[in-house]
């Protein structure tokens, strides 16, 4: 039996990416709380994420992944967040055993063990963020996946909230009814929110864009990064 290691713990960081080590005294007080402001709203509800995740999770050791018990673990995990698509429990070998809410059930059953992300979290069985993809259910979407283990430690699946960047970013960044001043693209490059809704789901470059803008930052989530990028 392959020994589970301990979970992950959250990661949160703070990253400043500059042009040139000259320009760093050209960075505005303004500039660096554009960034810490959005870096600690995204902050905070990635905490938040990991929490209810990880709520779930014990429920799950206790109730198992199917029944009662699962659908009730599974629906008030995807009513603790606005932006959520569906939450699922996922078998030891990849497999949607249990989906809520309702109009979603129509994929239990469905095997998804060849998704980039299911792979990470069935290969090392810690928590796991991917990057936007085309989901079975048919979206384009992001997955966050944490490993269930039974009480004697013996892994048996993992529990997921699918959600969409878009809606949960607009929704930490416009809270106050102001437009922000920043985008933010995952690791691969990919414009996830951006105020210009027509540049979501573009590809920038990393090297062109720490040029036209002022300064960026990054937070992560199970290793995987978000950049926040100011624009001029």
């Amino acid at each position: 039996m392959k020994k589970t290691p301990a979970l992950m713990t959250l990661s949160l960081c703070l990253t400043l990416f500059l042009p040139s080590p000259p320009a760093a005294a050209n960075i505005s007080p303004v500039s660096a709380d554009v960034l810490e402001e959005a870096r600690l709203k995204i902050m905070e509800e990635f905490a938040r994420i990991d929490i209810e995740l990880k709520r779930a999770a014990e429920r799950l050791t206790i109730e198992g992944l199917t029944g009662y018990g699962a659908r009730s673990a599974l629906e008030d995990l995807y009513n603790a967040f606005a932006y959520a698509i569906d939450c699922t429990a996922v078998d030891s070998s990849g497999r949607m055993t249990t989906v809520e809410p309702a109009p979603y059930r129509h994929v239990e059953g469905s095997d998804i063990s060849d998704q980039e992300q299911v792979k990470r979290l069935l290969d090392r069985r810690v928590p796991v963020l991917s990057g936007v993809f085309m989901t079975v259910e048919g979206i384009e979407a992001v997955d966050t996946e944490y490993p269930v283990t039974r009480p004697d430690g013996t892994f048996i699946g993992s529990v997921s909230l699918l959600f969409a960047p878009e809606k949960m970013l607009a929704g930490l960044l416009t809270a106050d009814g102001k437009t922000p001043s920043v985008f933010i693209a995952d690791a691969a490059g990919r414009v996830l929110y951006h105020p210009d809704r027509a540049r979501i789901g573009t590809i920038f470059s990393p090297a062109k864009e720490t040029r036209d803008a002022a300064s960026a930052a990054s937070a992560s989530l199970y290793d995987t990064v978000w950049r926040i990028i100011e624009i001029k």
